[in-house]
């Protein structure tokens, strides 16, 4: 924690930050240490900076179908692991 410099800026506009951040990049600084706070959302591009690809939505892909082939399994099988006779006849 000792190495770590805060800087506040206040810019006017989004290509003025840009170019701030065009600067401490060259000055050595990495994308991963740099944080921006800003009251409108900006996407990532309109200040420069590289796209970060996250894993978030193959993650919840993969529980959806986990899910449906789970759901469609239990469905399947529910039946005829406890049968429901009706009238002395099979429900199904």
């Amino acid at each position: 924690m000792g190495d770590t410099i805060t800087l506040m800026g206040l810019f006017a506009d989004d290509k003025a930050t840009a170019a701030v951040l065009d600067d401490i990049y060259d000055l050595g600084v990495k994308d991963d240490q740099i944080t921006v706070i800003s009251s409108i959302p900006y996407p990532e591009q309109a200040l420069g900076r590289h796209v970060t690809w996250i894993r978030l939505p193959y993650i919840v892909l993969a529980g959806a179908l986990a899910g449906f082939l789970f759901g469609f399994f239990l469905s399947s099988i529910t039946p005829r692991l406890y049968p429901l006779n009706v009238g002395g006849h099979p429900l199904s």
